[in-house]
């Protein structure tokens, strides 16, 4: 989690990249006062733990789960 701001942004990585691969220049060029920027790594990529996943036909499900569990979590 980065910043402190009113608006929220949710940062998924494409397939084969990390957050930091696919979003750093975003991340670091909004204005934190402004965005709170939750920059996740799905379970089994980049810097996630436990690191090792299974690709069943339902991870992008999975994966939409767990993203929810997060900002439900850290905003609602």
């Amino acid at each position: 989690m980065i910043g402190n701001g009113e608006k929220n942004v949710l940062c998924f990585p494409g397939a084969l990249g990390t957050i930091w691969s696919d979003f750093k220049p975003q991340i670091e060029g909004l204005d934190r006062k402004k965005f709170t920027v939750f920059a996740w790594d799905p379970p089994g990529y980049g810097q996630s733990r436990p690191p090792n996943r299974v690709f069943n036909t339902k991870f992008y499900e999975s994966d939409a789960d767990a993203a929810y569990d997060l900002m439900t979590v850290y905003l609602y």
